[in-house]
């Protein structure tokens, strides 16, 4: 670089920007220059990246900026040189370059640094050299640059927003704030977006939880544990607003079903059948198609997976679906038409599977039970029969340890807490646990036999022992998710994965949609490194919901003690 002076014209990067710049004076260490916009700046001389060989008048710096400013946007042709230049794709310095081409006036060395530098769809620049971009190369740039100008409008809009609340956002940015907002909670993300929301004292954790209510992304009754937790609670009429299309075109099982669930529960998402025929009978477990409503990678699908699985607080439920979907369209109702996935199963005179096969079909459930009406059953013709075949499951089994015979948990109804026992030796409830762990073994066994890519769930026995209650200890296993199948030591099968639940559980969501693919001679849609890359997001989601909903038992445990044991001996 030559020796600088005042009035030499230069070039330099400003937050990221290369301006043109006019020298006025040059000290030792600093150097003074005005750019095209009049302002001033002060910086050491190594910033400049290229200085004129004239020396410009410095009374009027704007004047003479804006006429070589013109001087240089009339050398269209030094573009077309440089292109022809780096033809051959070979790296070149910008000495290089100059010396090939050999531009007669300042302005053309300039109007040439300016299009090396700034035509990121044309040219790449790292470390020094400079490189022609290819075809593909340069389609990859301009998405990218498009991407950056989507993203800088939307920035745009944003503050426009945080300046002035009035402003009306278009449903489709208020969407992607309101999930940028929620991020932001959870882990150091958007840095452009948290930097904009710093600039207007909008970044403290109380700010975000009160942009996310105004944009309608929050109940108006503040709830501190949800608020904060980050996680989705109400679902986007811009993504779940449009009417979703089902298969119709499918044929109405004839077997007499039923639904076996608590007393409150409205999403009823699988139910069973028995059909006797001669000396055998034929069993029906039908899940609630959820896969035929969510077209596979539309907004709604995606939206559901995100939020991995329904959670179940002391006071209130966040459904992974939408109520009119969990609670109405996708659930089981009695009377009313529903696509299922259903599995029959053969039972001979012997209580052994014969045959089994998957199908997609319409169901009419007879009856939504209980587990007190179906218990009051169970003992009576045919659903003894039923019974006597779940209690020949249960025992093929290997089980570690008995399971308790109650579990407790709260129960917010107004202002009243209360303590809701549930028996767990229910034989209703017994029976409908393993018919639904023989729905999804056979699942996972006709997916491995036929190389599916699901979301399996295997068991990984470790070397750590815990005590098995007998006085001898046992290998601790540890569950995990992998879209390859191994043998689980816990059911005893060569592959096992969750399929029953798909109004309230992601996975389930995601296998069954995959394995109605295959019933349908259709393609996945996940292939097995997208379930790769979708697994360690899942498995974040859930932890996160797993800590909300123990600080939210916490909180109600609290309150309840408050309200029933104070000041009690």
């Amino acid at each position: 670089m030559e020796k600088l002076q005042p009035g030499q014209m230069a070039l330099f990067y400003h937050r990221s920007e290369l301006k043109l710049g006019l020298m006025t004076a040059v000290h030792d260490n600093v150097l003074e220059l005005t750019d095209t916009s009049g302002q001033k700046h002060q910086f050491p001389h190594a910033r400049i990246c290229l200085n004129s060989s004239e020396i410009f008048n410095t009374d009027e710096p704007p004047a003479q900026l804006r006429l070589f400013q013109n001087q240089m946007q009339q050398q269209g042709d030094i573009l077309l040189k440089i292109k022809d230049l780096m033809q051959d794709y070979q790296g070149r310095t910008f000495t290089q370059i100059m010396e090939q081409i050999k531009p007669g006036t300042d302005a053309q060395v300039f109007a040439a640094f300016h299009q090396l530098s700034c035509l990121n769809t044309v040219f790449s620049h790292k470390k020094g050299v400079f490189h022609l971009l290819t075809a593909t190369e340069q389609q990859e740039a301009e998405a990218a640059q498009r991407e950056k100008q989507v993203r800088a409008e939307y920035l745009s809009r944003v503050q426009e927003w945080l300046i002035h609340p009035d402003t009306a956002l278009d449903a489709g940015t208020k969407h992607q704030l309101a999930q940028e907002l929620r991020d932001l909670q959870q882990e150091d993300s958007h840095h452009d977006l948290a930097v904009l929301l710093k600039k207007h004292g909008s970044h403290q954790p109380e700010r975000l939880i009160a942009l996310r209510r105004s944009l309608g992304d929050l109940p108006q009754q503040a709830d501190h544990v949800l608020d904060a937790s980050g996680l989705p609670l109400l679902h986007s009429d811009y993504i779940w607003g449009q009417a979703l299309q089902i298969d119709t075109d499918r044929p109405l099982a004839e077997v007499e079903a039923f639904s076996i669930d608590d007393v409150d529960t409205q999403d009823f998402d699988d139910a069973i059948s028995f059909t006797p025929q001669g000396d055998s009978w034929l069993l029906g477990v039908h899940v609630s198609d959820v896969a035929s409503f969510l077209p596979l990678g539309s907004p709604a699908f995606t939206d559901a997976i995100s939020r991995a699985s329904s959670m179940y607080l002391p006071h209130t439920k966040i459904n992974m679906l939408p109520r009119v979907y969990c609670e109405d369209k996708c659930s089981l109702k009695a009377a009313q038409p529903r696509p299922v996935l259903s599995l029959y199963c053969e039972i001979d005179s012997r209580q052994h599977i014969a045959a089994w096969h998957f199908k997609l079909e319409s169901l009419k459930v007879r009856a939504n039970l209980s587990y007190k009406d179906a218990d009051a059953l169970i003992s009576t013709s045919p659903w003894n029969k039923l019974k006597l075949f779940a209690d020949k499951l249960y025992s093929e089994r290997d089980f570690a340890s008995p399971k308790a015979k109650f579990s407790y948990h709260l129960k917010v109804e107004g202002s009243q807490i209360r303590v809701v026992r549930t028996d767990l030796h229910s034989p209703a409830r017994l029976m409908m646990e393993e018919l639904m762990i023989l729905y999804n073994r056979l699942f996972a066994c006709e997916a491995s036999d036929n190389l599916l890519k699901l979301i399996y769930r295997n068991v990984d026995t470790g070397e750590a022992t815990t005590p098995s209650g007998n006085g001898t200890s046992q290998a601790r296993a540890q569950a995990y998710l992998s879209p390859e199948p191994k043998f689980h030591n816990g059911i005893g099968v060569k592959a096992y994965l969750h399929a029953t639940s798909p109004i309230r559980r992601a996975v389930d969501l995601i296998n069954q949609a995959q394995f109605a693919a295959w019933l349908r001679d259709e393609p996945a849609y996940y292939s097995s490194d997208d379930l790769d890359a979708l697994i360690p997001k899942i498995e974040k989601r859930l932890r996160l919901q797993r800590e909300t909903q123990r600080q939210s038992e916490r909180y109600w445990l609290l309150k309840y003690l408050q309200a029933n044991c104070m000041h009690t001996p």
